[in-house]
């Protein structure tokens, strides 16, 4: 007769991610709170093993389908739950990929949430500069998450991240200081083109009396 028991471990997981699918669509208010105390979890490499770490984060993504990044910007607290998931995403990305990728991607699901995500992630990413590892952190995660996003929501994705670059490269065209240099340049112009109106009218004035002197000799030539 076969077994049962090495099937009960699977078993329990599918049972686990009933039971979570049915309080993240029964009690999505609880979300933001539950995801970034397990997503802090998840950071403490000796919380659990591997397998233990790859069914909390299978329990944890239907709460992330749940979530309305909008409403919870507007309250000032996206960054929190945001900078958790990133993290948890550097942490455990290599070794749970599929775990990773399903919960931003039912992030990107719902359209409204890519562009609270992307600006996070800008954000993050001038926030990192002054430092090389930690650069070297964000460029590896922060194009993970992209990916994962625009997989979910593609033209919403590309729409925002064309924005966010668009604007990037319009501070480095024109900087702040640019403007009083356009003034000195316009001044210097202007000066220029006086010179200019001034030698023209000096040398219309010239060439008035020269031809006021031609006029007296035809009249003299007349007499």
């Amino acid at each position: 007769r076969r077994d049962p028991l090495p099937e009960l471990p699977d078993a329990y997981q599918a049972f686990q991610q009933n039971v979570s699918r049915q309080l993240a669509r029964r009690r999505p208010t609880l979300g933001e709170e539950l995801l970034v105390e397990a997503l802090g979890r998840q950071m403490d490499d000796g919380a659990a093993d591997a397998g233990a770490h790859r069914h909390v984060l299978a329990a944890l993504a239907p709460w992330t389908a749940a979530l309305h990044l909008p409403h919870i910007a507007a309250a000032g607290r996206a960054d929190r739950l945001l900078k958790s998931l990133y993290f948890v995403t550097f942490f455990r990305g290599d070794a749970f990929p599929r775990e990773m990728e399903t919960m931003w991607r039912h992030i990107g699901h719902s359209p409204r949430n890519v562009v609270p995500a992307l600006r996070f992630l800008e954000t993050k990413g001038l926030e990192d500069t002054s430092s090389a590892t930690a650069m070297s952190t964000y460029c590896l995660t922060a194009k993970r998450v992209c990916l994962y996003l625009a997989r979910a929501a593609p033209q919403q994705s590309i729409d925002q991240l064309v924005y966010a670059i668009s604007l990037r490269g319009l501070e480095v065209d024109y900087p702040p200081g640019a403007g009083d240099a356009d003034r000195r340049n316009s001044g210097d112009d202007s000066m220029d083109m006086g010179s200019l109106r001034g030698s023209d009218g000096g040398g219309s004035i010239r060439g008035g009396s020269s031809l006021g002197r031609s006029n007296d000799r035809d009249d003299d030539d007349d007499d």
